[in-house]
């Protein structure tokens, strides 16, 4: 349910995104945008049928993922993200 699991998701990725550890395999903001990815590339072909409010908060995060793509040092991965609309 994208209703339910949108909201968590971009929840999710704030709080990496304002964390911002480094270390590790990635850093928390290239974690948040590469998941972020998956999430949308997973989810996408379930948006079809949702009435605009419960499209409203995936929406939020494929803006936020847009966002965090245009940051330094974040490095581009090859997920595809096509457009809704």
């Amino acid at each position: 349910n994208l209703s339910i699991s949108a909201p968590a998701f971009g929840s999710w990725m704030q709080i990496l995104w304002t964390r911002n550890r480094e270390g590790g395999e990635l850093s928390d903001r290239q974690a948040a945008y590469e998941e972020g990815l998956r999430y949308l590339d997973r989810t996408r072909g379930l948006t079809a049928n949702l009435s605009p409010n419960d499209l409203e908060p995936w929406r939020e995060v494929e803006q936020a993922v847009k966002n965090f793509a245009t940051s330094p040092g974040i490095k581009p991965v090859a997920v595809p993200v096509t457009p809704t609309e």
